[in-house]
């Protein structure tokens, strides 16, 4: 052992140093050093590699060793250089014993390395050669070889692409060696071989030899678990059929992996590819025969993947979405082996025949002809029945919805009159399965088969009672069960009138009476509705019996509510309750005005459930809709003067009357009715509004009852026709206000007190136009009730209420009118409150029994609140009004309050006035803005309008308190017979000033001439003047012409709150050198003059011949220039500031209005005026006069 040792170095050291001498290089130099060399000596002025010394090194007689390491040093070399000639040859020759099977393993593999090097690096040189490599691959059939074998062979042929020189061998071999090399872990590696020689020299292989290939294949990668060798199988059959021609001889195998690989869903969609592939060549009609003869499942009984995969395969190219367009079959080829593989044992199967089914009837549906959809109709019925026998799982889930959307679908295609077959088929398969079905599927085969219930038919009846059979008292789901509910309703209002009795005997009673027991509330209320519906068209004796139907189901509702509390504690009424009760009120506002007596049962029957809502306490809000709906129902109920009921209709508000119905109360005056009129006892609704009022806490219904009772006591017959005694509802209204705190809404709404209030207060009003009717303690609870809410949001309705109080319960109010007043006093003065408050003030006037007890206290409340309302804020109607409410009470009230009252008027009209204007009332333009301020009928408009008008009714108001403070009203003044004579003829002259908001008429007597004469006698030639100075007065003149003396003047003053007048002589031309005082002859020429006037007025003078009146005179004053013109000194009355700083206007139409009223009176001789007044009339003295 030592000695080869040292043979083995000596021998590995001659070797490199032959190496080294060859390549031209030194031991001693690196392996960098050595590659460089190589490179060079690759020029093809190279030297040969392989020499007799290096060949030796390869030579059997070389220690195996040293023979293995010279293979693999040299392996680089032959792998990347190229080698002289024939180096290939010299170097098999002297290696190739290393090869032998009888060689150990590891030196064969490096053998067979260095040979695939070899080759790899010499391919272009080898030739003919590699014919002798293929033989060595091929006789070499050493096992544990295959993997050297199989990448010298794939080096060989470049992966299959070059089989030059081995073209009729290696197709053989390959099948014959497929067996060996899929035993390994190469198989992968050979496949893709093969795939490579089919691609590239398909032509060398023979068609046995392809199909053995294509079935070794297919079986091998049928039994794999590698999912690398199953993609190459299908690269290895997507090659066949691209290159090559797949043999008919290995299709079955062929569509038998490709099934298969469909199951897997990494391979899904590349196993679909290969089969289109397939399917579009010569052999694609003979691919779908065997794909649906395996659907028969007698060949594979036990490989429900391969039947799955078929059916898949020719759903998808005959109508999928990878339809093969040169496929040139119909639809009816291959449904009859669908149809086969859908009574499949295995549920993978029908569930995929569902899914073709349905993509089928989806694209291409216009496309079926009848005989397709028998089939389409059998393979539906197949995965049904198929469905049933699978248990509760998800499979079982699958199928269903499959058929859900499949019948979903025909049923569309129906719906829009597109061709589905023999409908009948389609409907009776919708019956054998409706349990499966959606919920319209269903009802759409229900509304079919109605169709064909027709009164022609003879056993139309009995059908009706079937359909009902199958599909409302065997069906389970509540929503067909009300579909066929409504198919009954439409098919008993087409033929209810003319087969009642069949109908009600066969199937309206014993469909319909049991009703009362079904567990479904929504199919109760369906059924209410129908025998409700059915109750309004029937007999009496028919709806005698429904009625009682629905009788029991209300009181069962009533039962169930009680027992069945939910966890609020609140018993809560079923729907079918809600449902019978409106369609009993709309048949009652029907039957009210027919002869039938169906009205007075149901009325009855509607307040009976009323009060048992009450006596069972029943609260929740169910319950307090259909009190709402009854209430809303009785309360409508009016009556005319004949006593007839009719109601209100809800939409327009008018009534129409029945002559067949009147209310359970004798006519006023012993009228009779007639035997066939019906009567309605309204005092049994009337005692549930007072139950309701004493125990109801529901905020809506209690609001609704209330406001509801306001419109019918209006109605005096049918209130009276309820309750004679009116005594208990006051009571019961009033103790609602007490008690409303208790009763307020749930909810939390702020106002809900103010709400319910307005509702009673508005009731208590109504319910005020009965005095007769309550005691003499309900009024008085009335008033208290109404007294007490004047303090709230609600006051409005109170104060009207108590305004028909005033006047209705007279007594009552006596007593209780202060205390009202002094309530009165705290509402929040508004606009909204200020008429009903002024209205109330103003009717206590019109009632002098109310206020002959008042005190100063209750006359100060009352001033308290008529002057909030003179604040300018409010409109002209307001202020109007609370003025006139002033100067009324002011001139009611006694004498002796009237200082005190008109010192707290002044005071408070002041302070609001001048907070709104400051300095009006000393304002020197007061004047001109109140002249130019119109009627208060026309004062609209703006604010500042409004606050000029209040100071002016302010004015108004403090003159009127001035003047009647100490004394009581006066008569107007009027003129004497003789000053009518007198001012009442054509030689008087008027004019009329404003001054502030007086109206100042002057009016003079004689028209100015020359001379001294008048104008008459001006006219009248030699006709000496007449003077009216002098004590001569021929009254032979005056009947000539009825010439009137002049300087006679009468003044009148008007304002709003009085008038005063009087008259005046001027006296400036009498005689003052006369002997008689100046006082005498004075009176004696006035006294002669009145003397005069007097006979002239009372007709003891006669002139002759009548006045002629003078025409206007166009002179200032009616005076000439020459006399002296009568002013007068206006000066304010007493208690009022009146300043003329600008002349007042004048507004006589036929006077000069340019001429100023002078502010003092004097005379043409500068006398003073006499202090006397000669004549005053409508008025006290006035001091400065």
């Amino acid at each position: 052992r030592k000695y080869r040792n040292m043979q083995s170095r000596d021998t590995n050291t001659s070797i490199r140093q032959k190496l080294g001498s060859i390549l031209g290089l030194s031991t001693s130099r690196g392996p960098q050093q050595l590659l460089q060399r190589i490179d060079e000596l690759g020029r093809p002025e190279q030297s040969p590699f392989f020499t007799a010394d290096v060949l030796r090194e390869l030579d059997s007689g070389v220690p195996l060793q040293q023979r293995v390491r010279a293979l693999r040093e040299l392996h680089e070399i032959v792998a990347t250089k190229h080698l002289e000639e024939h180096a290939v040859e010299a170097v098999w020759n002297a290696m190739k014993d290393l090869i032998h099977p009888a060689q150990p393993p590891n030196v064969r593999h490096q053998a067979l390395t260095f040979i695939t090097a070899l080759i790899k690096g010499q391919y272009e040189d080898i030739g003919l050669f590699r014919a002798h490599f293929f033989d060595v691959v091929k006789n070499h059939e050493v096992k544990e070889d295959t993997a050297f074998r199989l990448l010298m062979l794939q080096v060989l042929t470049k992966s299959g692409r070059d089989i030059q020189y081995m073209e009729d061998k290696i197709g053989p071999f390959l099948l014959s060696w497929m067996p060996q090399v899929f035993s390994t872990d190469r198989a992968t590696e050979f496949l893709t071989l093969l795939i490579g020689l089919i691609h590239y020299n398909a032509t060398y292989i023979d068609e046995d030899v392809l199909t053995g290939i294509v079935q070794l294949t297919c079986g091998e990668a049928r039994g794999t678990k590698y999912p690398d060798f199953i993609e190459k199988s299908l690269d290895l059959l997507s090659a066949v059929v691209c290159y090559s021609s797949l043999p008919i001889d290995a299709l079955q195998a062929f569509i038998t992996i490709v099934c298969h690989t469909l199951n897997i869903e990494r391979f899904i969609e590349r196993s679909l590819e290969v089969v289109l592939k397939l399917l579009a060549t010569h052999l694609g009609c003979s691919a779908i025969y065997t794909m649906c003869d395996m659907m028969k499942d007698s060949p594979f009984p036990h490989d429900p993947l391969l039947m799955r995969g078929a059916v898949f395969f020719v759903s998808m190219s005959l109508w999928g979405i990878r339809r093969v367009s040169s496929l040139d079959l119909s639809f009816s080829m291959v449904l009859p082996y669908i149809r086969q593989a859908a009574h499949s044992q295995h549920t993978i199967v029908v569930y995929e025949v569902a899914l073709s089914i349905g993509r089928l009837v989806r694209k291409y549906h216009i496309q079926l002809n009848t005989l397709e959809w028998d089939h389409i109709y059998a393979c539906m019925e197949a995965i049904y029945s198929h469905a049933l026998l699978q248990s509760g799982d998800s499979k079982q889930n699958s199928l269903m919805h499959c058929i859900g959307d499949l019948v979903s679908n025909i049923e569309n295609l129906y719906n829009a009159n597109s061709p589905i077959g023999a409908s009948e088929h389609f409907f009776a398969f919708m019956e054998i399965c409706k349990e499966a079905l959606p919920l319209h599927s269903v009802i759409s085969l229900l509304d079919y088969k109605a169709r064909f219930i027709s009164a022609t038919d003879e056993q139309w009846v009995q059908c009706l009672h079937c359909l009902m059979e199958t599909f409302y008292r065997r069906e389970g789901r509540a929503v067909i069960r009300m579909e066929a509910l409504k198919v009954l309703g439409r098919v008993l209002e087409q033929h209810f009138s003319d087969h009642e009795d069949q109908l009600m005997t066969e199937v309206i009673l014993p469909v319909l009476q049991p009703i009362t027991e079904d567990p479904d509330p929504d199919v109760r209320s369906k059924a209410a509705q129908i025998i409700v519906q059915l109750i309004s068209e029937a007999s009496f004796l028919s709806s005698s019996r429904l009625l009682s139907v629905i009788e029991t189901m209300l009181q069962k509702g009533i039962e169930l509510a009680r027992v069945s509390r939910k966890p609020a504690g609140e018993p809560c009424l079923p729907c079918d309750c809600k449902t019978a009760v409106d369609e009993l009120i709309l048949v009652l506002k029907t039957k009210l005005y027919t002869s039938s007596p169906l009205a007075e049962q149901i009325y009855n029957l509607l307040i009976t459930f009323l009060q048992q809502l009450y006596d069972h306490g029943l609260r929740s809000p169910s319950a307090c809709i259909l009190k709402l709906q009854i209430f809303n129902c009785v309360l409508t109920l009016r009556t005319n003067e004949y006593g007839q009921l009719g109601f209100i209709e809800k939409d327009t508000g008018q009534l129409g009357f029945s002559p067949f119905y009147v209310y359970a109360h004798p006519l006023e005056g012993g009228s009779s009715t007639h035997s066939l009129t019906k009567t309605l006892n309204f005092k049994t609704a009337f005692m549930t509004v007072l139950t309701c009022l004493e125990q109801e806490y529901d905020w809506d219904v209690l609001t609704h009852v209330v406001l509801q009772l306001q419109g019918l006591l209006e109605n005096r017959s049918l209130t009276l026709a309820g309750m004679s005694d009116l005594s208990t509802l006051c009571m019961d209204l009033c103790q609602l206000m007490d008690a409303s705190t208790a009763r307020g809404p749930a909810g939390g709404h702020k106002n809900w007190h103010t709400e319910l209030g307005v509702c009673v207060y508005s009731a208590l009003g109504s319910l005020c136009t009965y005095p007769s009717h309550l005691s003499r303690s309900a009024q008085q609870l009335l008033v208290c009730c109404l007294e007490a809410g004047l303090v709230g949001s609600g006051a409005q309705p109170c104060v009207a209420a108590l305004h028909i109080c005033l006047l209705e319960f007279q007594n009552t109010m006596k007593r209780l009118l202060p205390k009202v007043l002094y309530r009165v006093v705290q509402i929040v003065a508004t606009p909204t409150m200020a008429l009903p408050v002024l209205e109330f003030l103003l009717c206590i006037i019109s009632v002098p029994e109310m206020y002959y007890s008042f005190v100063e206290k209750d006359y100060l409340c009352v001033f308290g609140v008529a002057l909030t309302y003179t604040d300018p804020k409010y409109n002209t109607y307001i202020l109007a009004t609370a003025y006139r409410s002033i100067a009324l009470w002011f001139v009611c009230c006694r004498t002796q309050y009237r200082p005190s009252l008109a010192k707290f008027i002044t005071k408070t009209l002041l302070s609001n006035l001048v907070q709104q204007r400051p300095g009006f009332f000393t304002s020197p333009q007061m004047n001109t803005q109140l002249r130019q301020r119109s009627v208060v009928t026309q004062s609209k408009g703006t604010g500042e309008d409004v606050g000029t008008l209040a100071c002016e009714m302010a004015q108004v108001c403090l003159e009127m308190l001035a003047r009647y403070t100490y004394s009581n009203l006066s008569t107007q003044p009027c003129r004497s017979s003789g000053l009518m004579a007198l001012f009442h003829t054509g030689c008087s002259t008027c004019k009329t000033w404003i001054v502030g908001n007086s109206l100042v008429t002057v009016t003079t007597t004689g028209h100015g001439g020359s001379g001294g004469m008048c104008m008459v006698c001006t006219n009248q030639k030699g006709t000496g003047p007449h003077s009216f100075g002098t004590t001569s007065r021929p009254i032979a003149g005056l009947q000539q012409h009825g010439c009137l003396p002049r300087g006679w003047a009468e003044i009148k003053i008007r304002r709003p709150t009085g008038t005063v007048s009087w008259v005046l002589k001027v006296q400036n031309r009498l005689n003052i050198f006369s002997s008689m005082q100046p006082r005498e002859w004075m009176m004696r020429d006035i006294d002669y003059e009145l003397t005069l006037f007097n006979q002239l007025g009372t007709g003891v003078l006669d002139y002759g011949e009548p006045f002629t009146p003078f025409p206007p005179s166009t002179s200032k004053m009616g005076v000439s220039q020459q006399e002296a013109t009568p002013i007068l000194n206006i000066v304010p009355e007493r208690g009022m500031s009146l300043q003329s700083a600008t002349p007042p206007q004048c507004i006589s139409s036929g006077v000069d209005k340019s001429v100023p009223l002078r502010e003092e009176v004097v005379m043409a001789s500068g006398g003073p005026l006499r202090e006397e007044v000669v004549m005053a009339s409508g008025g006290p003295l006035r001091e400065e006069v």
